[in-house]
């Protein structure tokens, strides 16, 4: 944008240069003729046509300029992903904490989510699937997409064991016709955790989560190391070595 304003402020400042510098050219001109007694000879164009004339190119390149950022905007915009999310560990209700999140946000205070509920919140339909030792509650949005209010909450409650051998690997993705996008962090076993976000069109938010022992995390990852020795096109899921996993998906 300030960009635009200086560009355009440039061609403001040239075409007024312009017709101050013909001003001056007309007055010299005119006044030779007028102390020569000269009546004939090729006449110059009037000082408010040229100043019409400068006044309808200056606007002729402020459309040009316009019409050109507007379709900057327009093939950005096509560019500009929604996608974006938040792990909250709610397991203590007076302390939420950030576990890991996606975006260009830098996330601090997480008590703002205090504010919802997993029994109901207001503009959402609510969706429960339980799959495994998980059961994940879902709430997605019944409006149009808005800048104020989450696309999705996923209240995510784990009923299986919980030891400090254990490690929870949290592998959310969000996945398209362009491809997919995941991320992965392992942490702590959490009775329960939230995810808020965002998501694109035509976009389905993924969910996987393994909790594995100390045994299955040495087993993944030396099926890890032997797939990238082997540059093997597969590599191998914590889920495959879990003794405990579940998924849920959301789309819209």
């Amino acid at each position: 944008m300030v960009n635009i304003v200086a560009i355009c402020a440039g061609i403001i400042l040239l075409a007024v240069l312009a017709v101050f510098i013909y001003y001056l050219i007309y007055t010299n001109r005119i006044n030779k003729k007028i102390r020569s007694g000269e009546i004939s000879g090729k006449r110059l164009i009037d000082i408010p046509k040229i100043i019409m004339i400068a006044v309808i190119i200056v606007l002729i390149l402020f459309c040009g300029i316009l019409s050109n950022s507007l379709q900057t905007a327009y093939n950005n915009a096509g560019k500009t992903t929604r996608n974006n999310y938040a792990t909250i560990d709610i397991s203590d209700p007076q302390n939420y904490q950030y576990t890991s999140y996606f975006g260009d946000a830098e996330l601090d205070d997480a008590s703002f989510a205090k504010m919802y509920s997993i029994e109901e919140n207001i503009g959402y339909t609510k969706e429960v699937t339980v799959d495994g030792n998980f059961t994940f509650t879902v709430f997605k949005r019944e409006s149009a997409a808005d800048s104020f209010h989450p696309d999705f909450l996923c209240y995510c409650e784990y009923t299986g064991e919980v030891s400090q051998d254990l490690t929870l690997y949290n592998s959310p993705s969000f996945s398209n016709e362009n491809g997919s996008i995941s991320s992965g962090i392992g942490c702590e076993v959490s009775d329960a955790l939230l995810y808020i976000g965002n998501m694109d069109e035509q976009t389905v938010f993924t969910i996987s989560i393994s909790v594995l022992d100390e045994k299955a995390i040495s087993e993944f990852n030396d099926a890890m190391n032997k797939a990238m020795t082997e540059d093997s096109n597969e590599l191998p899921e914590e889920k495959d070595f879990a003794i405990s996993s579940g998924k849920v998906s959301i789309d819209f």
